[in-house]
């Protein structure tokens, strides 16, 4: 009778001592996983494809693959503490994961900062990145008044003269970073009349000297 109650305040201990690793290294994952999506949410703002970043492509795949192993490993516990309550699950982790996990942890604290430093230099928090991040995702692009976007990054302190930009300019953001405003607006249309002046006197030029020797080819 003893010896069962003994066997029995061994397994707790074990399912107990067990968990609490469990639970260890799936916060150290989670915290692992928040800092490298703040880093993939700035590649999203500023339209960085994962062909110009493979060790971030690479870093989110095994990430990934670690949480899905969790979740499958808790979900497959929770299967059968159901079929035996009485017997208990013991989940173990693996002795390699939470050093590696740790060694990791150096580098995606770096990568996070050096990305929220990047201009414009983001002031929101990384949940807020995140979502912004998300509606550029399934939007293509995230509307902002000047305000809206002063509050949430810095391009004063890396453009002087960003103070002086009127402040019923939009900015979008989604792919790179952009202005609406009817000055911009008007400079663009512009440009874009100069880009056509330009090509139509080139090919009227060519239309020109093909009249003049029709033997020779039109933009040859």
């Amino acid at each position: 009778m003893g010896k069962a109650r003994n066997d029995r305040r061994r397994a707790r201990k074990t399912r107990a001592s067990a968990k609490a690793d469990l639970d260890a290294a799936r916060r150290m994952l989670d915290e692992c996983i928040r800092l490298h999506d703040a880093v993939n949410a700035v590649h999203w703002l500023h339209g960085i494809p994962w062909r110009d970043a493979p060790e971030q492509a690479k870093m989110t795949d095994q990430l990934e693959r670690w949480r899905q192993q969790f979740e499958d490993v808790e979900q497959a516990a929770k299967l059968r503490e159901s079929d035996d309550p009485a017997r208990g699950v013991v989940i173990r982790v693996s002795q390699t994961l939470v050093p590696t996990l740790r060694a990791i942890m150096p580098t995606l604290k770096q990568n996070r900062q050096l990305s929220r430093n990047l201009p414009p230099k983001i002031l929101c928090s990384d949940d807020e990145l995140v979502q912004i991040a998300l509606r550029v995702k399934q939007d293509g692009r995230v509307l902002f008044s000047k305000a809206e976007f002063d509050q949430r990054f810095d391009l004063a302190s890396v453009d002087p003269f960003w103070r002086f930009v009127p402040d019923y300019t939009r900015i979008m953001v989604g792919g790179g970073f952009s202005f609406m405003s009817p000055e911009y607006d008007t400079f663009q249309m512009m440009c874009d009349a100069h880009d056509l002046a330009v090509r139509t006197g080139r090919e009227l030029k060519e239309l020109r000297r093909h009249a003049l020797d029709p033997n020779q080819a039109i933009g040859g």
